[in-house]
């Protein structure tokens, strides 16, 4: 009898460690089986890399796509204001110029704002916006004529020189905070010792004339929807700093080609573009244009030689 059950301990034992090896089989098997290798890992971690870069490169993209209708609606409230003033006046606001007596406000005696010209040191004078004139001899270019036009009455009436208007900037184009007009290789600026905000648009200088002269739409032969009212300006960031008003005059400063342009060159911003009287952005495929009728357009950087010179014009002439 003793023998019988140790032989059955024996064998009680041994099944109990083939249950043990059985397990630890199984738990190996599992584990192998869920195991990544190193390559599984890295092909992983690409994929999950991948899929971040094209999720940040789509976000990057809607951003652009955002900044630019940004840019569209602003041209678009310029676009509208300028037709509200000509429904109540019968022509278009003009760009102003020099008027004797015209000086920054609040008055300084003597400071009409200019540029002194260099190499030659010619004296440039230039008009500033002014509500105590009417509206066909005002000193100050379309941009100040329209402001009552875009809820900015109380900047018409008492004007803050300093004061960023988020319908001329372009999101897409970063600016310098404003700063007073210094001095730079193409000459010395005069403004009062006020610090000026910049803006990035333009008017069309067929449109918006040089006092004495101004614009009425029956004048304009070649259609409202066919006819560029404003577009964005060039900007070279190297040049056109805060402190300098080469053809980057602000809002508030008529008779310049800061505030109207002549030239029918387009650029996209850049430190090597040349400066002057040029039309541009920072928008990587083009510039946008709000027209007589208050469409907006973009136009590419590779726009037909003719075509955009086209717009510009009001009666089918040539450009210049």
């Amino acid at each position: 009898m003793v023998e019988l059950a140790q032989q059955k301990r024996t064998m009680d034992w041994q099944r109990s460690q083939r249950g043990r090896s059985g397990n630890r089989s199984l738990r190996s098997s599992v584990r192998s089986r869920f195991a990544f290798t190193l390559v599984e890992l890295a092909v992983v971690m690409t994929i999950v890399a991948i899929l971040i870069s094209l999720s940040t490169v789509g976000i990057q993209a809607a951003r652009a796509v955002a900044r630019r209708m940004q840019c569209q609606n602003n041209l678009r409230q310029q676009g509208q204001a300028i037709i509200a003033f000509e429904a109540t006046y019968r022509f278009v606001p003009g760009n102003g110029g020099p008027i004797d007596g015209n000086v920054v406000r609040p008055a300084h005696e003597g400071i009409q704002p200019g540029m002194l010209q260099y190499p030659n040191e010619r004296w440039r004078a230039w008009g500033i916006g002014d509500p105590s004139y009417p509206v066909d001899k005002q000193p100050g270019p379309w941009s100040y004529s329209i402001l009552p036009y875009v809820e900015q009455s109380a900047l018409f009436e008492e004007p803050v020189y300093d004061a960023v208007l988020s319908f001329y900037r372009c999101p897409d184009r970063p600016r310098d905070p404003p700063a007073t007009p210094g001095e730079d290789f193409y000459g010395k600026y005069i403004g009062g010792n006020h610090r000026y905000a910049k803006f990035d648009y333009a008017g069309n200088s067929n449109v918006f004339k040089n006092l004495p002269d101004r614009m009425k739409l029956a004048d304009i032969n070649d259609g409202l929807s066919q006819t560029v009212f404003v577009a964005e300006k060039a900007h070279n960031p190297l040049v056109q700093v805060a402190e300098s008003w080469y053809f980057d005059e602000p809002p508030w400063i008529g008779g310049s080609h800061g505030t109207a342009r002549d030239g029918i060159d387009i650029f996209r911003d850049a430190t090597d573009i040349g400066v002057g009287d040029f039309w541009g952005s920072a928008h990587a495929v083009g510039i946008h244009a709000v027209f007589g009728d208050g469409h907006v357009e973009l136009v590419s950087y590779d726009v037909d030689k003719d075509v955009w010179p086209a717009m510009l014009t009001t009666s089918g002439r040539d450009h210049h």
